[in-house]
């Protein structure tokens, strides 16, 4: 398992985030490992079709 990136020690991360919130799309800095969480409940596999 790849580890979680050093946010805090990370400037590319949060320039990057301050600069698409200043253009009104709005982001946020969350924790790695509740960055997986949300992904992993939240994203869902595309419904299958139906078989012929």
């Amino acid at each position: 398992m790849t580890p979680p990136p050093d946010q805090p020690g990370s400037v590319a991360v949060i320039g990057t985030c301050r600069v698409i919130n200043e253009s009104d799309y709005p982001v946020k800095i969350i924790h790695y490992n509740t960055w997986i969480e949300q992904v992993s409940t939240k994203q869902r596999p595309p419904a299958s079709l139906p078989d012929d």
